[in-house]
């Protein structure tokens, strides 16, 4: 999930570019990476599987999955807003 995140965030990226849209990167996406560094260090430094390393991994797929979304329902908003200023 994280990797298709990631992937669809760079193509989205790419599309906005070609349409005159710079997107920078939201304070939700900048929490992503964070959850997503304390997941990743906690899995690797965490012998075993406790609950509240469980807890953050899964609390980094979740907000993955909704900064993806945010990512993608403000790109088009962006771009629409773009297009119509253009007009």
């Amino acid at each position: 999930m994280i990797i298709a995140r990631e992937l669809a965030v760079t193509v989205l990226r790419l599309g906005a570019t070609q349409a005159g849209v710079i997107m920078a990167a939201s304070n939700l996406a900048k929490a992503k990476t964070c959850v997503q560094i304390a997941a990743i260090l906690s899995v690797i430094a965490v012998h075993g599987h406790p609950a509240w390393v469980n807890a953050l991994v899964y609390a980094a797929v979740a907000i993955t999955v909704i900064s993806g979304l945010d990512y993608f329902f403000g790109l088009r908003r962006r771009i629409d807003q773009a297009q119509r200023s253009r007009a």
